[in-house]
């Protein structure tokens, strides 16, 4: 299982570590994303990390710790990887429900009528005396022609589409999350650059049989948890989108000796795998 860490602890010197057998003693927040492996069964024993001591930026010598330790755990899918990152720079929840206007109409109409003949609102003559008045009324399509609305517009008048709103489904949700770095050493660039290749394998799929012209085999799910911050959850998701900008100074491109850019700006754009339910928003996402 592979670790990456761009979390850091005041008061050392050193950039990067990790370190097993010991719990995070901070209770500061940080962001930890699990990439998990699409086999089934259990995982024997596969590692998650956890994080000694947490700031939000890299963007201090006197912050240039990254520590990282182990636990185990079983589990029916396999963590590939675990990424530890600062609390993102921006962190947007959105829910939104799909509704559509609709007209009803003729048909619709005079399904409404035997329904409420079936509930015992209506007797059957007047089910019979509606649809009369439907069938005289089938030249509603010429009613909404612009000639005919034009004929009502000068009577001052207009036709009604006797519109409803119809629920559809509750969208997907889709979370853009993003991080501005500050490199302090080389170790860190180096960290942050197998971080995005590993994201970069897990987010694109491969040919299931090594044949071009076969099929592909899914890429690998996200698992992404906010540790020790107050925020609604996100459930199982993809990664859809990684966009990195490596003149992220603000002043264009700013690098160290060896070439290697010195401020980069990162996004990530996680999309869950199923909608929401009641259930759902009970148990915090």
């Amino acid at each position: 299982m592979n670790f990456f860490s761009l979390i850091e602890s005041p008061g050392t010197n050193t950039d990067i570590r990790r370190i097993q057998g010991e719990r995070p003693q901070s209770k500061g927040q940080w962001t930890h994303i699990k990439i998990i492996g699409t086999e089934t069964g259990g995982t024997n024993g596969a590692s998650i990390d956890s994080i000694t001591s947490v700031r939000n930026s890299i963007s201090s010598v006197e912050r240039n710790e990254i520590s990282l330790n182990r636990n185990f755990l079983s589990a029916s899918s396999q963590i590939v990887s675990s990424i530890a990152l600062p609390m993102p720079d921006s962190l947007p929840f959105s829910y939104q429900s799909d509704w559509s206007e609709d007209s009803l109409g003729i048909i619709e109409k005079s399904t409404s009528n035997v329904s409420e003949f079936i509930k015992g609102n209506k007797s059957i003559q007047d089910v019979f005396e509606q649809l009369k008045v439907d069938s005289k009324n089938s030249l509603a399509n010429i009613m909404k022609s612009t000639g005919f609305k034009k004929t009502l517009k000068n009577a001052g008048l207009a036709f009604n589409p006797s519109k409803e709103l119809f629920y559809n489904s509750p969208q997907i949700r889709a979370f853009n999350l993003s991080w501005e770095f500050s490199f302090q050493s080389k170790k860190q660039v180096e960290t942050f650059k197998a971080m995005i290749r590993e994201l970069l394998i897990h987010m694109h799929p491969e040919f299931a049989d090594g044949n071009p012209g076969g099929t592909y085999s899914l890429p690998e799910t996200f698992s992404i948890d906010f540790v020790n911050a107050e925020t609604r959850k996100i459930n199982h998701c993809v990664l859809t989108q990684l966009n990195i900008e490596y003149a992220g100074s603000g002043a264009g491109w700013k690098a160290f000796f060896d070439g290697n850019p010195s401020h980069v700006n990162l996004q990530l754009g996680f999309q869950e795998l199923t909608p929401l339910t009641k259930e759902d928003i009970r148990r915090g996402f």
